[in-house]
């Protein structure tokens, strides 16, 4: 890339993100004191990963105020007003960065020719939030004969049909508060 590309480039995300800060809402700030929780010896759950699912399942759990959950996330924070994440078409500049793992495939053997190495880049969220603080906010339904499967191999409400429902219900989600989204 040239470096006056580079020059432009980082002009305009500076640009619409000061301008951004200008227009939206002010977000809220976090519960006083959360951050200053001493961990304690012995928890009832332990959830790795504070992506999409593990934010829900620790979410879930701790409703029960009897059980102690601890949420473990090994990245950083996405909640500071200024972060990228919170500007869904900033996502590309994510990739690659402090917010994402870095993997890259195995090599393929029937694909990827084109790829240094057969290798592709598979960027996946080392952040609060998870791969959904790095994807632009994409979400993808998947295979119908995966959810089958999974239905056909014993786990009963997981086939196509029973999952759809949700899925449409998350396509179609307008409500600015999800406070009664499980009804």
């Amino acid at each position: 890339m040239f470096f006056a590309e580079v020059i432009v480039r980082n002009s305009a995300i500076a640009a619409l993100v000061y301008f951004l800060s200008m227009v939206l809402p002010e977000r809220k700030e976090d519960p006083p004191g959360i951050y200053e929780k001493h961990v304690q010896e012995m928890y009832d759950y332990i959830v790795v990963g504070a992506g999409s699912a593990g934010s829900i399942v620790a979410t879930r759990l701790s409703e029960d105020y009897e059980n102690s959950v601890l949420l473990l996330e090994a990245g950083k924070s996405d909640l500071e007003p200024d972060d990228v994440t919170q500007i869904p078409s900033l996502w590309y500049s994510l990739i690659g960065s402090e917010k994402d793992w870095g993997y890259h495939s195995v090599p393929q053997k029937y694909s990827h020719f084109a790829y240094k190495n057969e290798r592709s880049y598979i960027a996946q969220g080392k952040v609060l939030g998870g791969s959904s603080s790095i994807n632009s906010i994409n979400i993808l339904r998947g295979s119908r004969n995966n959810y089958d499967q999974w239905k056909q191999e014993g786990a009963f409400g997981w086939g196509y049909d029973d999952v759809l429902p949700y899925f449409r219900k998350l396509e179609n989600a307008t409500e600015t508060s999800y406070k009664d989204s499980c009804n």
